[in-house]
């Protein structure tokens, strides 16, 4: 997806392009938010939010919140 090459369907090209746009937009200005990207919020630690690249781009939150507390804790021991 992050290269657009591949077999891709529909489905696949309409989360591929603006995938790239956003690593483009990123490298060019050093935001990911521009033309042709889906809206990329910017990082909040209390909410630990994140953009999920799937079909509309929905925000989620705590990314695997719970592998993170146990390296933490681990590294704390």
């Amino acid at each position: 997806f992050a290269y657009g090459t591949g077999d891709f369907d529909a489905r696949d090209r309409a989360v591929s392009d603006p995938m790239i746009a956003a690593f483009a937009n990123f490298a060019a200005t050093g935001d990911p938010n521009g033309p042709g990207a889906p809206r990329w919020p910017r990082y909040d630690l209390e909410r630990d939010n994140h953009l999920v690249f799937e079909n509309g781009f929905p925000q989620g939150q705590g990314f695997r919140a719970d592998g993170a507390r146990l390296v933490e804790r681990f590294y704390r021991a």
